[in-house]
């Protein structure tokens, strides 16, 4: 039998978010620096697959939403209710455009995003009706944004349906309240898409050497829930939940998610440039547009 390595790799997401992860890893893997991709074969490999999908989607959302961004529901009416998932995403492709040629007009570069579309059975057997959960920069005005989901021009223009926007008020310097009911008490399915220019998770070199089997065994079976335990390993952090698994084959393995001890202030929204827009894009003059406090 190979020797066998312990991994601790880390995911830092933003100024205030990490996940820990500490797994036996084999030789091969130890020399590679990194895990080898499994290919999907069985129902409990997409499974994984769907977890996977669910943390990358709290660690992009904790790498590029703060303080005073928006979390945006919407909703559609009998009238536009779409019959198909395409036609829903359809409808959100058209809103898109909008709230992004408003920026441009008022001088902002493209806003981030991230939207999760609902759809499907719950876990009763009831239909859920299709809508759509949308995490935005909040420097768009949202009375703006309640009027661009709607359908014609002018004096034609028809609502799509209702609109709730409100600010995102992070807890103790993270969104993880607010990303677990989007992922996981929401019924239905889901399906998610954002922008392209989202920042993504800091990954350092992960540490091989940390851990040894017997210490991970030793924190699966007794300290995975020990805050103090976490605080000592690192500093500066807090434990806000971890989980420990066995597996037959590799071992323990143990996930945490810590936040900063003392949250760091989010970053400042881009510079509004100021001036009429020129065809080619370009503007004049600038002004620093404040994030607000959140609420």
């Amino acid at each position: 039998m190979g020797r066998s390595w312990i991994r601790e790799k880390k995911t830092v997401c933003g100024q205030n978010y990490m996940e820990i992860d500490i797994l036996p890893i084999t030789e091969r893997e130890h020399r590679a620096g990194r895990a080898k991709k499994e290919k999907p074969s069985s129902e409990a490999q997409k499974n994984l697959n769907d977890k996977r999908a669910k943390r990358y989607f709290v660690q992009k959302a904790e790498t590029n939403f703060h303080a005073g961004d928006l979390r945006v529901d919407l909703t559609y009416n009998d009238t536009f209710r779409p019959g198909t998932v395409e036609e829903a995403e359809h409808r959100f492709e058209l809103f898109r455009r909008k709230f992004v040629r408003w920026c441009k007009r008022e001088g902002y570069p493209n806003p981030k995003w991230m939207c999760i579309t609902e759809y499907g059975q719950n876990k009763r057997g009831k239909m859920v009706r299709i809508h759509h959960h949308l995490l935005l920069s909040g420097y768009i005005d949202r009375d703006a944004l309640e009027a661009m989901w709607s359908t014609g021009r002018g004096k034609a223009a028809r609502s799509l349906g209702i609109v709730k926007s409100v600010r995102l008020q992070p807890q103790d310097g993270t969104l993880l309240p607010l990303m677990h009911y989007l992922i996981k008490q929401a019924a239905g399915k889901r399906h998610w898409r954002s922008s392209l220019n989202l920042d993504e998770p800091r990954r350092p070199r992960p540490n091989d050497t940390k851990y040894t089997r017997a210490k991970l065994a030793r924190l699966a079976r007794g300290e995975v829930y020990d805050k103090e335990w976490w605080a000592r390993q690192y500093p500066e952090w807090e434990l806000v939940e971890s989980e420990a698994e066995y597996n037959e084959l590799s071992g323990w393995s143990v996930m945490a998610r810590l936040r900063r001890r003392r949250p760091l202030p989010p970053p400042p929204w881009p510079q509004k440039q100021k001036g009429r827009v020129k065809k080619n894009g370009n503007q004049t003059g600038r002004s620093r547009t404040k994030r607000p406090p959140a609420g």
